[in-house]
């Protein structure tokens, strides 16, 4: 009998990157007040409470900022700058139109200096996500393959795939 191979749910896929994400954070925050649990004993125990207590504020700050902010996160970390609309217009074309085909809100634009053929979506959902592309990927590729490496990138977006991974490199 041939192997029967199921079929790939996309909700089911977006499900399990939220969950992800959200244990991601959960860690992130726990391993924090860990942290402070740890260095409360080393230090002194009568100071038990004040360091738990920062533990907290210091743990609930990282990973708030983290979630809100990881799109310009990742941007500032490759220095990219906002895509123009003039400069850029082939970009935009692109990504226009794949959003309207997907039905997905338009990203913000950004680009990054380097010859390399290389792009990545960034953000926490598709209305707060961002594509970044290299200088390169922009001289070198035809329409054609710039709607193909957009659309790839988008479909990170659509799958959430952005968040998790996103928050996997901000927040670790």
């Amino acid at each position: 009998m041939a192997a029967r191979t199921e079929r790939i749910s996309f909700q089911d896929e977006i499900e399990k990157n939220k969950i992800k994400s959200f244990f991601l954070i959960a860690i992130i925050f726990v391993f924090f007040i860990v942290l402070g649990y740890v260095i409360s004993l080393v230090l002194d125990p009568s100071y038990f409470f004040i360091i738990m207590i920062f533990a907290v504020i210091f743990s609930s700050i990282y990973v708030l900022v983290g979630y809100y902010n990881s799109d310009k996160i990742a941007i500032a970390s490759v220095r990219a700058k906002a895509a123009s609309k003039t400069e850029h217009r082939a970009l935009f074309n692109a990504a226009e139109g794949i959003s309207l085909a997907s039905g997905l809100p338009m990203p913000r634009l950004y680009v990054m200096e380097s010859e390399e053929i290389n792009a990545f979506a960034s953000g926490r959902d598709p209305k707060n996500a961002v594509l970044c592309f290299t200088t390169g990927a922009l001289k070198k590729l035809n329409k054609q393959e710039l709607e193909g490496v957009v659309a790839h990138e988008m479909s990170h977006i659509a799958n959430y795939d952005i968040r998790f991974m996103t928050l996997t490199v901000v927040l670790i």
